[in-house]
């Protein structure tokens, strides 16, 4: 595990002025090892609003399974990157009081 981690490509989450990185993987779809034609239709997909929302609904789940301790988003000008959070959620803004 350390020398996988340790090997693992970091992203920087908030720009690279402030040094603050995490783990993370890029998923930008030119870089995914795809052919053109899938590169396309990847492409067209991402295009769909509801495709990105469904993307979102599974990075919230397995946020929300880990108690909003660990928490997975996107990042990049593009979101071209999954980053790993470490954060928190303040229930007071989500719950109804």
């Amino acid at each position: 595990m350390i020398a996988f981690l340790s090997g693992h490509e970091r992203y920087n989450t908030l720009g690279s002025m402030n040094c603050s990185t995490s783990y993370a993987n890029c998923v930008k779809v030119h870089k995914l090892g795809l052919t053109r034609e899938d590169v396309g239709k990847a492409l067209d997909m991402l295009a769909i609003p509801q495709v990105f929302a469904a993307m979102r609904l599974v990075m919230q789940e397995w946020s929300a399974g880990y108690g909003w301790k660990w928490q997975a988003g996107m990042n990049g000008r593009n979101s071209g990157y999954i980053v790993l959070y470490r954060g928190a959620i303040d229930t007071k803004e989500v719950l109804p009081a």
